[in-house]
């Protein structure tokens, strides 16, 4: 990384003091990094400063059992940060392309958490999208659906090409999907991948990792501002609603920085209350409404796709 764009992201007001130098230039920092509105930055700031107070653990505790019914409250569990993970040998995700990368890995001795953290355009766009369709798949679970390699997988991305390895992630959704999503399909859009890849990605990768490493309890967390977390939140609903097995549905959870602002403000910690105060200064109000949270070239395209749209009817 040139020396001039880190110094920007050091210096940006967006991101807790300190940060960026402690990750330093090698960390996988976001081309958008140094933006006032960057994702990661909020995140790391949230999360970062967190990974060595005391406070972490019962201010992670009260979050998690709160949004996750899966996860049973236990009394002294520790838990540890990580953020930007990636481990490539869990879902196959060697060779080409880009593997998981979980914004913040909490951990404890019984328990594996992968957290999704939004903040203001990704908010309002939802979670990640599969990047095969439409160009090298038709759309669907199901054999045919392979336009790039033309091979009889139902996905293929279960299929080994050379550059990448044939990824895990039908393997363990085996044991997370309702049979109704496991069906092999025809119809274009069907793929329950499709809508919710990002967010099943996390989900795959706690499941695997507990798994692996013997503990019995996984989840995935999404996160963002209470004022731009309605669409993730739908998003949500629906994956548990529509996708998930019912045994497995309290395992994806959504909850807000709000939050996480007030168990870090009530831990009696200072550090931690400084924390708290910073993400604070940084969340949009939930009275400024959806408009304080889209810039110019958003608000351009949103226009454009409404006028397509009265020209598709005739309007």
């Amino acid at each position: 990384m040139p020396a001039s764009r880190f110094d920007r992201i050091g210096n940006s007001p967006a991101l807790y003091p300190g940060v960026a130098a402690s990750l330093g230039p090698s960390f996988p920092w976001h081309v958008h990094a140094g933006s006032a509105r960057s994702s990661q930055a909020l995140c790391l700031s949230a999360w970062y400063p967190l990974k060595d107070l005391e406070a972490r653990h019962e201010v992670i505790e009260r979050l998690l059992t709160a949004s996750l019914p899966s996860l049973a409250p236990q009394t002294g569990r520790r838990w540890q940060i990580s953020v930007e993970e990636t481990r490539p040998e869990l879902l196959g995700e060697g060779g080409r392309g880009q593997p998981s990368s979980i914004d913040v890995l909490l951990q404890a001795d019984d328990a594996v958490v992968c957290v999704e953290s939004k903040y203001l355009s990704d908010a309002s766009t939802g979670f990640g999208r599969c990047g095969q369709f439409p160009n090298a798949c038709r759309g669907f679970y199901g054999p045919g659906s392979d336009r790039r390699m033309g091979s009889d997988a139902a996905c293929r991305l279960s299929v080994a090409d050379g550059r990448r390895k044939a990824r895990r992630y039908w393997t363990v959704a085996a044991g997370l999907f309702r049979p109704r999503a496991l069906e092999p399909a025809t119809e274009a859009g069907s793929c329950p991948l499709d809508r919710f890849y990002q967010l099943a990605r996390n989900l795959f990768f706690a499941a695997e990792l507990a798994r692996r490493t013997g503990r019995p309890q996984f989840a995935a967390l999404a996160i963002a501002p209470a004022a731009t977390a309605g669409v993730i939140e739908g998003q949500v609903a629906a994956f548990r609603d529509e996708v998930l097995l019912a045994e497995h549905a309290d395992r994806v959870g959504v909850t807000h920085y709000e939050r996480l602002v007030e168990g870090l403000s009530e831990s009696g910690d200072e550090a931690a209350a400084a924390v708290g105060r910073f993400v604070a200064s940084r969340l949009p109000s939930l009275a400024a409404g959806a408009c304080r949270t889209q810039t110019a070239c958003e608000l351009r395209k949103q226009a454009e796709a409404e006028r397509r749209a009265r020209f598709r009817h005739g309007l």
